[in-house]
């Protein structure tokens, strides 16, 4: 165990105008903030925030800022000292998120999903490649495998899925896009698993009646094709709806590649849990899921490490629970923020906690820490960023 703790890395971690980096002290068997970074301290952009955060190398850090339609790109060294940065006036598309900014790290460079395009900017933030995604919008969602990079789009029907080839990166190019359609639908998340050749999409939908969420699975071939959807979360506001979800669970986060581990929140009893996530074949279920069903199994629960109820709370409240998970070798990251809110959406309880789990053999947590650190309003909470140094 001993060894093991020596070993944990660094932790950066964004949320808001704040990136924070903790170091493990081992004596004391805790994270302890080391250094941080604020935009309010650059004049100029004190009224920015940080979208996300990338890890280019061991000594360079970009930050992706913004406010309104400008987008401001940071250099930060390795004791979050700015060493440069560039500001990027993007177009007014038809069709843009003001939430989220689709970015990637490939071979040291970063990719960037702004102006309908994809570009590729090296570590000097010299501008090496782009192209055009054909389509009045931005990626929100990248993921880079091989020399592939996987976007999704995630405004206004139709919603597209792209694949483009990484292969030349002064000339990416776009492989594939096929459309989406649903009523408020969103793609909320994807993975792969490049041994069973599919690519995992989380759509979410939502009417007047219920909201879904299910998960779409597609080839990572170039001739992109949906080979099945499973609805994972039905929640119905009518009485009489005859709609049923295979397992009602909503995802928080999930890795990327396998093996899958995923934070899920149970709707019975709306408690967190950890698991490992599988593709099983079933035969009783070939025609709907002709090629497998993805397994959850309750593998630790997450909930029960926080102080929060109800009754201590003493008023109605709506909880909003918000989480990142990394994998390191064979330990998981967790940042985990449980938020309550009133009717009038103000907050009345906030925990915050940072969990790492060895998952060598059964899962169980060998970190459980309060980040003190962490105290956000409802808009911050969802800008949160994490990386492992």
């Amino acid at each position: 165990m001993a060894d093991s703790l020596q070993k944990l890395p660094e932790i950066l971690l964004s949320y808001a105008q704040n990136i924070t980096k903790f170091k493990f002290d081992v004596s004391q068997h805790v994270y302890k903030v080391n250094n941080s970074f604020n935009l309010s301290a650059i004049q100029e952009l004190k009224s920015f925030k940080i979208d996300t955060f990338k890890k280019l190398s061991q000594s360079v850090l970009i930050l992706i800022t913004s406010l309104k339609n400008e987008q401001v790109i940071m250099k930060l060294d390795n004791n979050l000292e700015l060493a440069d940065k560039k500001q990027l006036k993007q177009q007014q598309l038809p069709f843009s998120s003001s939430f989220s900014v689709g970015t990637a790290v490939y071979k040291n460079h970063l990719l960037i999903s702004l102006d309908g395009k994809l570009l590729i900017l090296n570590q000097e933030l010299d501008m090496i490649g782009e192209v055009s995604l054909e389509i009045p919008k931005n990626a929100d969602n990248i993921l880079v495998y091989q020399d592939k990079a996987f976007l999704l789009d995630n405004v206004v029907e139709p919603i597209f899925i792209l694949q483009a080839d990484l292969t030349q990166l002064e000339q990416p190019r776009i492989l594939e896009k096929i459309e989406l359609y649903g009523t408020n639908i969103h793609l909320k998340q994807q993975w792969l698993n490049p041994q069973l050749n599919h690519w995992y999409v989380i759509k979410t939908s939502a009417t007047q009646e219920a909201s879904t969420e299910s998960i779409l699975t597609f080839s990572m071939d170039k001739n992109i094709k949906e080979k099945s959807s499973q609805l994972i979360f039905h929640q119905s506001f009518s009485e009489e709806s005859s709609l049923a979800a295979s397992q009602d669970y909503q995802i928080i986060d999930i890795t990327q590649l396998p093996p899958t581990w995923a934070i899920i929140q149970k709707e019975d009893d709306k408690k967190l849990y950890l698991t490992k996530m599988a593709t099983k074949e079933f035969v009783s279920f070939n025609d709907v899921y002709p090629e497998g069903f993805i397994d959850f199994n309750e593998t630790l629960e997450l909930s029960s490490l926080f102080d929060y109820c109800s009754s201590e709370i003493g008023e109605l409240v709506t909880y909003q629970n918000q989480g990142i998970l990394k994998q390191y070798e064979n330990k998981l990251f967790i940042i985990l923020v449980i938020t309550a809110v009133n009717k009038n959406w103000q907050i009345t309880f906030q925990e915050s906690k940072l969990l790492v789990v060895d998952v060598t053999d059964s899962p169980h947590i060998i970190i459980n820490q309060p980040i003190d650190e962490l105290k956000c309003d409802i808009s911050s909470v969802s800008s949160l960023a994490l990386e492992l140094n």
